[in-house]
C-alpha cells in the first residue's frame, strides 16, 4: 500500500499505510499555529491520516524538475557582511539582518525589497517570529526590537547593558528570551518588551536560548556553564559545566539538550536535571550548533573545519565531512536527508546525511558563516561575509526534515520550541490548538500544556458539525497527554481537543 496525500479544506495531509513509512513514527505539528486555528485528526480503515486545518494557508507543492540544485534563483546585495540567519514565514517574506546595520525583509520568490529597518548598528541576532505579525531581534547598540513584520516598524525597544548577539527564542507563553554581553538572560513581554525577569550569569552570553518541553529555557554562557531556566520566573533549575559556550542548545523529544563548547566538546545532558549523558570531543572550538536528524542522528561543525554526524543517544561518531577551512555555519537537514551548511572556506555545501557523502556546492566569493534556512518549495536561504543574501535551489521540497531539531533555531520561524514545548492557550469559543501528536500502530498520544482553572477533554466526530465526548485516558504530567486506542477497521472519525473553563 502506498502512501497518499489528501487535501482538505486547503490543506495538505499524508496517510501513513503502516508506521514504517512515517520515518519519525510520529507526526508533528506545527509550531506557530494561531490559537484561532483547529487541529483535527482523521482516522480510517486504511491507517492514520493527519488533517492540519488551519487559517494559515499551506502551499500544495508541485515537482519541480527544471530546477537544477545548487543554482541562484536570486541575489540580493547589501552593503555588509551578514552573519545573521533568515527566517520566513506563510506570507512568502523572508528576514535577516547585517552588519550594515539594517534589518530586512524581501519577497521569498523574488528577492524584491518590502522594508528596510536601520537599528543603529550591527545585527548579528537572528530574528524571530511569533506567527502573529511580530518580529524580533537584538542589535549591537545594546537594544533589542519588538517590530511590526508587516511594516518594518519598530513597536518597542528595550535597552540591556552590552551588545546583543544571541537571537531569540519566543514561547507560546506571550514571552520573548534572548541573551546579552551584559552576562544576562531576559525574559519579555512579546506585546508589549516590559522585563518579565532577568538572570545574571557569571560572564557574557553569546549563546541563543531554546525552550524546552516543560517551558525550562536553556542556555550557554562564556562562564563555562550551560543553565536550565524555569520559563516563567527565571529562576535557575540547574546548571552544568561547558567550557565558554557559545553555541547553541538543540532538544530532543525526549528533553536531553545537545550543546557544543569552545574546548571542542559536544556535549549531552538529561534536560530535566543536568545530568550529563555523554561527552564527545573534536580537534577545535564549536561555535556551530547542532541538529537533530529523524532518525536521531546529531550534527554539528567545528573550527576545524569538519561536520560531524554522530549518534544523539552514545555520542558515537558517524561520518565526518572535511571541508578547506574553519565551520562555523549552524547546518539545516532538508525533507529529503540533504544536509545543508557553510563554511570559511566560500563553499556552501550540500551533503548526503546518511553517508556525508557530497552532493554539490555553491561557490560565493568569501566566508559562508551564516547558517541557511530552507523554505517550503525546496529554496535555501542564506547570507555571505560578502554582503550577498542568496536563494538557492534545492531538492528538499517540503522544507526541513520532519526532526526534533532539523535546523538553527529549530524552525524557519527561529521560535526555537522544543517539538513538545507547549500548546496555546484556549480560545473563546472552547476549542484549543494541542502542540503535539504522536502515533503509532494502534495508539494516538496528544500532548498540551495545562492552563490553570481549565478542563480538556477529546470529542470526535463523523461529519464534523455534530461532536461527542470520546472515552481516553489523560495523566497528571505537564505537558499533560491525552491516549486512545484505535480501533483500524472501524468508520473514519475526526478528533479535536475542547477545554471548559472551570471558574
Amino acid at each position: 500500500m502506498s502512501d497518499s496525500e489528501i487535501v482538505i479544506a486547503g490543506s495538505i495531509a499524508r496517510h501513513y499505510s503502516s508506521p514504517t513509512n512515517n520515518p519519525m513514527g510520529y507526526i508533528q505539528s506545527i509550531h506557530n499555529l494561531m490559537i484561532r486555528s483547529v487541529i483535527f485528526l482523521l482516522i480510517g480503515s486504511r491507517g492514520i491520516l493527519v488533517a492540519v486545518m488551519f487559517l494559515l494557508e499551506m502551499n500544495h507543492l508541485s515537482a519541480q524538475t527544471n530546477i537544477v540544485p545548487g543554482t541562484v534563483r536570486w541575489e540580493f546585495k547589501t552593503s555588509d557582511v551578514i552573519r545573521s540567519s533568515a527566517a520566513t514565514d506563510e506570507t512568502g517574506t523572508v528576514y535577516f539582518g547585517g552588519l550594515d546595520h539594517s534589518l530586512y525583509a524581501l519577497s521569498s520568490k523574488t528577492g524584491i525589497q518590502k522594508w528596510k529597518t536601520s537599528l543603529g548598528n550591527w545585527i548579528r541576532s537572528s530574528p524571530a517570529l511569533d506567527g502573529l505579525g511580530g518580529i524580533y531581534v537584538g542589535c549591537y547598540n545594546s537594544n533589542f526590537y519588538g517590530i511590526n513584520a508587516t511594516s518594518g516598524k519598530v513597536r518597542w525597544s528595550f535597552p540591556t547593558r552590552e551588545q546583543i548577539h544571541s537571537s531569540p527564542a519566543v514561547g507560546t507563553n506571550g514571552l520573548v528570551y534572548f541573551g546579552s554581553l551584559d552576562h544576562s538572560v531576559y525574559a519579555l513581554e512579546a506585546s508589549t518588551g516590559r522585563k518579565r525577569w532577568e538572570f545574571i550569569t557569571g560572564d557574557r552570553v553569546w549563546s541563543c536560548p531554546a525552550i524546552g518541553p516543560n517551558g525550562n529555557i536553556y542556555i550557554g554562557s562564556d562562564d563555562d556553564k550551560i543553565y536550565a531556566l524555569n520559563g516563567e520566573t527565571g529562576a535557575k533549575v540547574w546548571s552544568a559545566y561547558s567550557a565558554r559556550c557559545q553555541s547553541s542548545p538543540a532538544i530532543g523529544r525526549d528533553g536531553s539538550v545537545y550543546i557544543g563548547d569552545n574546548a571542542g566538546v559536544m556535549r549531552a545532558f538529561k534536560g530535566l536535571t543536568g545530568a550529563p549523558l555523554w561527552t564527545a570531543n573534536v580537534r577545535s572550538s564549536i561555535y556551530s550548533s547542532p541538529i537533530l536528524g529523524p532518525d536521531g542522528t546529531l550534527y554539528h561543525g567545528s573550527y576545524d573545519g569538519s561536520m560531524y554526524a554522530r549518534d544523539s543517544k552514545t555520542g558515537v561518531q558517524k561520518w565526518e565531512f572535511k571541508t578547506g577551512y574553519w565551520l562555523r555555519s549552524s547546518p539545516a537537514l532538508g525533507r529529503d536527508g540533504i544536509l545543508y551548511f557553510g563554511s570559511d572556506d566560500n563553499i556552501f555545501y550540500a551533503v548526503d546525511a546518511n553517508t556525508g557523502k557530497e552532493r554539490w556546492r555553491f561557490q560565493a566569493t568569501d566566508d559562508m558563516y551564516a547558517s541557511p534556512t530552507i523554505g517550503q518549495d525546496g529554496t535555501i536561504y542564506v547570507g555571505s561575509v560578502n554582503g550577498t543574501f542568496y536563494a538557492l535551489a534545492s531538492s528538499s521540497y517540503g522544507g526541513v526534515a520532519d526532526s526534533d531539531w532539523p535546523m538553527f533555531r529549530q524552525s524557519a520561524s527561529h521560535q526555537s520550541r522544543s517539538f513538545f514545548a507547549g500548546a496555546v492557550a484556549p480560545t473563546v469559543n472552547g476549542l484549543i490548538v494541542a502542540s503535539n501528536f504522536e502515533a503509532n500502530s494502534n495508539r494516538l498520544k496528544l500532548y498540551y500544556l495545562r492552563e490553570p482553572n481549565y478542563l480538556y477533554h477529546l470529542q470526535f466526530s463523523t461529519n464534523l458539525v455534530s461532536w461527542l465526548d470520546y472515552p481516553s485516558q489523560t495523566n497528571s504530567l505537564n505537558p499533560a497527554e491525552l491516549s486512545l486506542r484505535l480501533v483500524t477497521n472501524s468508520p473514519r472519525q475526526f478528533f479535536r481537543v475542547v477545554v471548559k473553563k472551570t471558574l
